[in-house]
């Protein structure tokens, strides 16, 4: 098989599993694979266990206080050490996100170009730059939806 085509591969199964996300303005899917192309994590954003999933979801404020992103749920998912792995994301990790990706140990970050609707509501600019810093590679890559 074509090496190229497992980011895109892996990108499209998060753009699955971000489908499953609890947050309806922004759903965000995550997929953790090891350099043999395994699937060790898989996140989505969703509230923690135990919360109830009811209308409260539908309040902003309340959501994005307590909604925990398909980056932290992937690694907490993860059946192994996740040390070296490369995270495939729907759309570009916020600042804290990378900053839990470069402190988990994960190498490189893969993630779809966002859309103009995206860009509009947030400047990931500074994402791709703290990554740099952090020493975490970026890629991005067209949508695959």
């Amino acid at each position: 098989m074509n090496e190229s085509k497992w980011p895109i591969r892996f990108l499209q199964l998060a753009t699955l599993v971000s489908t499953w996300s609890k947050d309806s303005s922004t759903g965000v899917g995550s997929i953790i694979a090891n350099d043999d192309n395994q699937i060790i994590g898989v996140g989505y954003n969703g509230i923690p266990k135990g919360a109830t999933d009811d209308e409260r979801l539908h309040d902003r404020n309340w959501k994005l206080q307590r909604i925990l992103h398909s980056e932290n749920n992937a690694i907490l998912n993860a059946n192994t050490s996740v040390e070296g792995c490369t995270i495939y994301v729907s759309r570009p990790p916020c600042l804290a996100c990378c900053s839990l990706i470069a402190q988990a140990g994960i190498k490189k970050v893969c993630f779809q170009e966002p859309d103009a609707a995206f860009k509009q509501r947030w400047n990931f600019e500074e994402s791709l730059a703290w990554l740099k810093e952090l020493g975490v590679k970026a890629v991005g890559y067209r949508r695959t939806e």
